[in-house]
């Protein structure tokens, strides 16, 4: 598909960042902290630290001792399945600063432990081009098209909301890859230039995680990690959820009013290649569907239905979702003539194997600030600063905390298992609640997902071929009246 391009500017931009952060790696001293595991087989935890590794009961006592507030459950359960740092215990370690050659060997190292989301990126691409060969797509979208004549404002309210819902309740994240090829050009037939659907897939997204609610991967880690119910400030969340769903809403639609009223205001043109053949909206009835497509698209739908379910109720994760693309795709393909199929399905992998490749560099950046070991002190920095600060002073300080760390910990889950276990006993300590904290989180790093280079926007804009900087010229008046929804709403939870 021709709006699946590439963005060379996304490359170099990512390889400036793992520049600068090489070069931050040799200013920022390295250290580490103690860490805490939980031997599932043993029934026991396991402490790893300078002087080697010791056992010690797995008791709430022993959590408690060590000034972890998380229950015990959420070892037990599988919670809090990464090492977590125990706090008091960072210490000034030998210097591992990044070398030149760590700019070229980090993507390399990024790739492999993005691998399961890069297949994941490719097998779409082959789902995707076989159900575009069979046609069934173009008379659904001409279809859809029709339906949506006179009611455009409606496609973007209908999928901003559920994406906000999905990335609130089950954390969607890079689910919403598999969504582009689907969505933007129903979005291009209905008149719309491709920041649309960039606005509403990803913004949408990133807008929900920022009011998570049962979203597993942020609210439920880090309220286990800060010894807080996950319950605790939901009422609070849920109405920052809908502040931010109305103002990306309300911004969107002004900003399609603008571009309809005079395109040389749109921020990402669209071409007249992009928009597909069939998706004109035709003055009469709607084209007949056949019962050969009708069962190719409700195949198509059902796949996409089928993996949200699964990573909402399931707990399925790349390797699943993956399986059932190529399981799909393999059906698709029954609807094929038998020489067209596998070219097709290589044909439209290789046509995301650049946004795959971003995935990979954007990992990189972690490895680099990971392998120097200069994270834990940055985070032992951010506690000092904090500790003693009266708490609605605290709270905002944390919230900035985690909207600059972000760039250094893209894992939502990865964060919350390293930073809480050592902000909430200082939190504590200045009168903040764990709940309070965690909101803290949720808004710094859902403000900074929606920019963030190492994050899935570069990925999502490199399908869409939507230059970074224009994403910024879009996003940032919304991010900052919500930032400043968000200082007061910590404001009156201190």
């Amino acid at each position: 598909m021709s709006i699946l391009r590439r963005a060379p500017s996304v490359y170099a931009l990512l390889f400036a960042i793992l520049a600068i952060t090489a070069v931050a790696t040799w200013l920022i001293p390295a250290g580490e902290h103690d860490r805490l595991t939980y031997d599932k087989a043993g029934a026991a935890f396991v402490m790893t630290g300078s002087g080697g590794e010791r056992l010690a009961p797995a008791t709430q006592q022993t959590l408690d001792q060590l000034g972890i507030r998380a229950p015990l459950a959420s070892f037990v359960d599988g919670t809090a399945s990464r090492p977590v740092p125990i706090p008091g215990s960072y210490r000034r370690t030998d210097a591992k600063p990044a070398s030149p050659l760590a700019i070229l060997t980090a993507p390399v190292a990024g790739m492999v432990a993005a691998a399961d989301i890069i297949f994941f990126v490719l097998v779409i691409g082959g789902f995707v081009a076989l159900f575009n060969r069979s046609g069934a797509f173009d008379a659904g979208l001409a279809s859809l098209a029709h339906r949506f004549r006179g009611r455009e404002y409606w496609l973007i309210a209908i999928v901003t909301i559920l994406m906000a819902t999905g990335g609130a309740t089950f954390g969607m994240a890079e689910e919403t890859l598999a969504f582009y090829p689907l969505l933007a050009p129903v979005f291009l037939a209905a008149g719309y230039d491709r920041m649309v659907p960039l606005a509403a897939i990803y913004g949408g997204s990133q807008i929900g995680v920022i009011g998570s609610m049962t979203n597993p991967f942020s609210t439920i880690i880090a309220s286990a990690a800060a010894g807080a119910s996950w319950t605790d400030g939901i009422v609070a969340r849920g109405a920052i959820w809908l502040i931010a769903v109305a103002l990306l809403l309300a911004w969107t639609i002004r900003y399609t009013s603008l571009v309809r009223r005079d395109p040389a205001r749109s921020l990402a043109p669209t071409a007249v290649a992009d928009v597909p053949a069939t998706a004109e909206v035709h003055a009469g009835a709607p084209p007949a569907l056949t019962p050969r497509v009708k069962v190719m698209l409700l195949l198509f739908a059902a796949t996409f239905a089928v993996m949200i379910f699964g990573v909402a109720r399931l707990g399925w994760w790349f390797s699943e979702m993956t399986a059932l693309f190529l399981g799909a795709a393999i059906l698709l393909g029954l609807f094929q003539p038998a020489g067209d199929r596998t070219e097709t399905f290589l044909k439209g992998a290789r046509d995301l194997l650049g946004v795959g490749m971003v995935v990979g560099l954007a990992r990189g950046v972690t490895v680099i600030l990971e392998g120097s070991r200069v994270d834990a002190t940055i985070i032992d920095w951010a506690s000092r600063l904090l500790a003693g600060t009266p708490p609605s002073l605290f709270l905002i300080g944390a919230m900035a905390f985690f909207f600059v760390f972000c760039l250094a910990i893209a894992s939502s889950s990865g964060m919350a298992l390293l930073t809480m276990p050592l902000l909430s006993p200082v939190a504590a300590a200045v009168g903040v609640s764990g709940s309070a904290l965690v909101s803290a989180y949720l808004f710094g790093q859902g403000l900074m997902n929606l920019i963030a280079p190492v994050g899935l926007i570069l990925p999502s804009l490199a399908m869409l071929g939507v230059g970074y900087g224009a994403w910024l010229r879009f996003i940032t008046p919304v991010m900052a009246v919500l930032a400043l929804c968000c200082i007061a709403a910590l404001a009156m939870a201190a």
